[in-house]
């Protein structure tokens, strides 16, 4: 059995769940698309004592330690790996911005930990689900920790414990993605995000079936043939749409004043395929090359274009799951 093991996985934009509540379909669902940066960088090893530690590029040291430790106890609790293990996190991804934080660094050191134990094969997504008890929302994080690409979740119905992968598509290399992330706010998660979910009514079906026509008659058709401007056009008003339907608990179609300001002044310069990613506070923006990415964070880091700082990320989609070496 190897003795050390490094994973270094992507992270996520989630476009939008499709549906919360209803009685007569799947739940949950949406689309996401798995990108390269940021990403996590982790280093697991067999070692005489638990022990987690975090690099110079893991802000937030503490926070990923204690998730580290819980995944660790989880494991240990449902597969009866006995032997003690050291955590590196050397790079993160930010957490409560949108980007699938949580999933991703639990389905890293998950994979790590049966690597390590002799498991030869990648875990799937359910196996993933099953030991981080994660993905019973959305799919698309642990379905693109696999595989990659943009992915169509179809949701899942009461007792099934992982969403349906309906559809997996590669997206255009030339393509690029902008992250734009305020200096301030954070989106809902854990007990918070609980409670928000159990405030809102059930989706109406119409406008799920909306939704459905949205993504199988325009997104991922656009997205297949390469059509940058239809598929843009599609996202913006996915987005806008899920995003009225969760207006109740996040106080209007985007969670922070700042995000849909961003999208805003994003929109108003001719930028149409933008959202908010998740529960924020991150914006995306598809540029279709990677000039065009570099002129659109030029402009929003123009003084005064904003009336606030923002991080501006650009990256690519990420085409494949979570690289996984034995050292």
């Amino acid at each position: 059995m190897p003795d050390t093991v490094a994973i270094r996985t992507g992270s996520r934009l989630h476009l939008g769940l499709l549906a919360h509540g209803m009685t007569d379909g799947p739940n949950h669902g949406g689309c996401g698309l798995v990108l390269e940066e940021p990403g996590f960088t982790l280093r697991l090893e067999r070692s005489t004592s638990d022990r987690v530690t975090t690099g110079d590029d893991a802000a937030g040291g503490e926070d990923y330690v204690a998730r580290v430790v819980r995944v660790l106890d989880r494991v240990r609790s449902c597969r009866g790996i006995s032997w003690p293990a050291a955590v590196h996190v050397e790079r993160v991804v930010p957490r409560h911005a949108g980007l699938g934080s949580g999933t991703q660094l639990a389905a890293a050191v998950v994979q790590g930990l049966a690597t390590l134990d002799g498991e030869t094969e990648r875990l799937t997504a359910a196996e993933l689900a099953e030991r981080t008890g994660r993905g019973h929302r959305s799919a698309v994080g642990l379905h693109g920790f696999v595989r990659g690409g943009f992915l169509v979740d179809r949701g899942h119905r009461s007792g099934e414990k992982l969403g349906e992968l309906a559809e997996r598509i590669e997206f255009p290399l030339d393509w690029r993605v902008l992250l734009v992330m305020p200096g301030r706010g954070e989106g809902l998660a854990n007990e918070a995000e609980a409670e928000a979910f159990a405030r809102l009514p059930p989706t109406l079906s119409d406008h799920v079936a909306s939704l459905w026509r949205l993504v199988d008659e325009r997104m991922t058709p656009a997205l297949r043939a390469g059509d940058f401007g239809a598929f843009s056009q599609s996202v913006y008003e996915y987005g806008r749409r899920v995003g009225e339907s969760f207006a109740a608990v996040q106080g209007g179609t985007y969670s922070h004043a700042s995000t849909a300001r961003i999208v805003d002044r994003l929109r108003e310069s001719g930028v149409e395929g933008v959202g908010q990613t998740s529960w924020g506070p991150t914006v995306f923006a598809f540029a279709e090359s990677p000039g065009a990415a570099e002129r659109i964070a030029g402009e929003l880091s123009e003084p005064g274009r904003l009336g606030f700082p923002v991080d501006v990320t650009i990256t690519s989609a990420r085409s494949s799951g979570a690289g996984v070496s034995v050292l």
